[in-house]
């Protein structure tokens, strides 16, 4: 069975930072840590600073990003934060 994978970017100030199609992304929510994935109801969540982790590939990344937000919409989620670091 083929993984099911979404588009997701960081942006910033200047400019996508970073773009994967990730199985899974796990992100820093104000109200506590919570799971993207491909087939999500759409949202906008606030995110505080904090690690996120990113499954793709079959491969584990971690970011670190400043407080921002994220939107989900039709297998693409954004996050819009100020900085992220590898």
């Amino acid at each position: 069975m083929a993984r099911q994978t979404f588009d997701f970017k960081v942006i910033t100030p200047s400019g996508t930072v970073l773009s994967r199609k990730p199985e899974i992304v796990v992100l820093p929510g104000a109200e506590g840590d919570f799971a993207l994935m491909h087939g999500h109801v759409p949202m906008i969540a606030k995110l505080k600073s904090g690690k996120a982790l990113i499954l793709h590939d079959r491969q584990k990344e971690s970011i670190v990003i400043a407080s921002g937000f994220v939107m989900m919409r039709q297998d693409q989620a954004i996050v819009f934060t100020r900085e992220m670091n590898l």
